[in-house]
């Protein structure tokens, strides 16, 4: 019985720290289920079709509404240029 205990505490850390990859299946209905493919843990994504992000004035996970910060562009120097 000891074992399985250390055995669950060992898999809740490893899917704790993974950084995960995931797998998620094709779009039907309001979400779809992706699991990933290091650590097998499975979570629900929501699907978003890109009209109603529009239609709804804000621009999702980067509206400045909720505080987040829109993401910037990189400009690279010229081929050829110091910088």
């Amino acid at each position: 019985m000891a074992s399985q205990e250390v055995a669950v505490k060992q898999i809740k850390r490893k899917r704790a720290l993974c950084q995960h990859r995931w797998v998620i299946e094709t779009p039907h209905g309001a979400t779809s289920r992706g699991v990933c493919k290091r650590c097998g843990v499975a979570k629900r994504f929501p699907n978003a079709a890109e009209d109603a992000m529009w239609e709804s004035g804000g621009l999702g996970r980067w509206s400045s509404r909720r505080g987040a910060a829109r993401p910037t562009e990189v400009k690279r120097p010229r081929e050829g240029t110091k910088t």
